[in-house]
């Protein structure tokens, strides 16, 4: 695909729980100790850390010549991603970690953040510019299933908050995108 910025060098990572299934079920000790630990820290760098959203992705994509994270076209972050790259990806590496506390941090980061941009009446933007907050493509809603990340957080955390979150989600995607 095109990529926003690319100069042939746009990576985009993915399937990490697959990574540390394979790893566990092959037993392949020279892959955990080579292999696991970096793919971590790349997605643990994939997150902002701090600021208005921390706990969403930079990007979907890494850029490795300039050595930065964009979106496939534009500079701005969705909330879809924010379920599948930052609290999926970081959930299915913790039912193998369970004790990483860096991850763990990063998920509640990802799931708070993910909760505070859901509307009132269950959606969610289909993104926001990073310049200004501001919705991109306003006159659209988000079909995609993002109440999913607000399930897989209170499944990992317990949190109640995260449940009431999933239902409200999902019963504004039947009511929206399934009906």
């Amino acid at each position: 695909p095109i990529v926003h910025g690319a100069d042939n060098d746009a990576m985009k990572n993915a399937d990490y729980g697959a990574m540390w299934m394979m790893v566990r079920l092959a037993n392949d000790t020279a892959m955990a100790h080579n292999l696991l630990p970096f793919v971590r820290n790349f997605k643990l760098k994939q997150q902002f850390v701090d600021g208005q959203y921390a706990g969403a992705p930079q990007g979907q994509y890494f850029l490795w010549k300039s050595k930065r994270w964009v979106e496939e076209w534009g500079e701005h972050i969705e909330p879809i991603a924010i379920t599948y790259y930052s609290i999926i990806d970081v959930a299915n590496m913790l039912l193998f970690e369970p004790a990483d506390s860096a991850l763990s941090k990063s998920l509640r980061t990802s799931a708070d953040l993910l909760l505070s941009m859901q509307r009132p009446d269950g959606s969610w933007p289909l993104g926001l510019k990073l310049t200004d907050g501001t919705p991109i493509l306003p006159d659209l809603q988000d079909l995609r299933p993002t109440f999913y990340g607000m399930y897989v957080a209170y499944k990992m955390l317990g949190d109640e908050k995260y449940l009431r979150a999933a239902v409200r989600g999902t019963d504004w995607f039947i009511g929206h995108a399934v009906r």
